[in-house]
This record gives structure tokens, sequence and C-alpha cells, in this order.
């Protein structure tokens, strides 16, 4: 999925069960909307704001694990 700077998404779920647990234990939980504040350049990691929670940095591995509908 290309992920868009400034879009919101929803949590679908995840599809590696290793990475997906330690993404539920940071707080990215099924059902929940993120909303992506920056895209690093050159293929790097993205900053996103967690709807109940927090701020967090994500590689592109972790980000291509999450299953997402894009919402806007």
């Amino acid at each position: 999925m290309n992920i868009i700077e400034g879009e919101k998404y929803k949590i679908d779920g995840f599809s590696d069960d290793q990475i997906g647990g330690k993404l539920m234990t940071m707080g990215l939980l099924p059902g929940y909307k993120i909303f992506i504040i920056r895209k690093a350049p050159f293929g790097g990691g993205f900053y996103i704001k967690v709807e109940k929670s927090c701020f967090i940095a994500l590689s592109v591995q972790e980000i291509d694990t999450i299953r997402l509908t894009h919402l806007s």
C-alpha cells in the first residue's frame, strides 16, 4: 500500500505476528486510527500519531506489516 503523508488510516491487523505483537505493545491496536505526520526521505521510516495514545516513529518494515484502510 502506498502510504501518503498527511492522511488518516485505520489499523485492520498485522501480516507478521512477531512484528505485530511488538507494535501492539507500543499501542498500535487493530481498530485504532493513525495519522501519517511525516515520511522520511529516501525510503526511510514514518512518523505517526496514534489516535488514542502517542507519537511513534516506525521503520518501513514495521509499517509494511500493518494492514491499513485509508480513511481520508
